[in-house]
């Protein structure tokens, strides 16, 4: 069963990133992670870039606050990144992004959505349980010395994408 979707904040604009918007995700990426765990401009730029991943953003004021990336290969999808700026957690943005690449990968066919999380990230694990994912394995020492990686894994519904209708695709240079 799958969580009910959060409520979209009010001024919160869904949309889809790109290349175009590297600045922003490297700004975002700094704001989110530690500096071993954080990927460069470049790693972001390969990642934006690949054919079979969406970049979900969530802008306000015309400002990146959020962002999601996820990869689709069905039958398996992965959540691959789900940073939200400090100044707007608490506030079902990252559940916003969540549903959001749920809802891409489903439509692209995948059954299964998996993830790498900390296992000390106690938001994020309540974020991930609340929308249905549930542990697969661990990954010891995975971020560094004594930090485990949990892989979690959610069933997907097929034909069941809730896809938002108020994404838009950012042209890539």
């Amino acid at each position: 069963m799958t969580a009910a979707p959060a409520e979209p904040p009010d001024d919160a604009e869904l949309v889809e990133v790109g290349a175009g918007d590297l600045p922003e995700l490297v700004a975002l990426e700094f704001e989110g992670f530690l500096g071993h765990e954080r990927w460069s401009e470049a790693s972001w730029r390969a990642e934006v870039c690949r054919d079979n991943q969406c970049a979900f953003g969530l802008r306000v004021d015309g400002r990146l606050v959020g962002a999601a990336l996820v990869s689709s290969w069905a039958p398996d999808a992965e959540l691959l990144r789900i940073i939200v700026a400090h100044a707007h957690r608490r506030r079902h943005f990252a559940a916003r992004l969540l549903d959001a690449a749920t809802a891409w990968a489903t439509s692209r066919g995948a059954t299964r959505m998996l993830l790498e999380v900390r296992d000390d990230n106690l938001g994020a694990l309540a974020l991930y349980q609340r929308g249905g994912f549930v542990r697969m394995s661990e990954r010891r020492n995975y971020y560094g010395p004594h930090a485990t990686a949990l892989v979690l894994v959610h069933t997907l519904e097929p034909g069941v994408t809730g896809a938002p209708g108020d994404a838009t695709r950012k042209d890539t240079p």
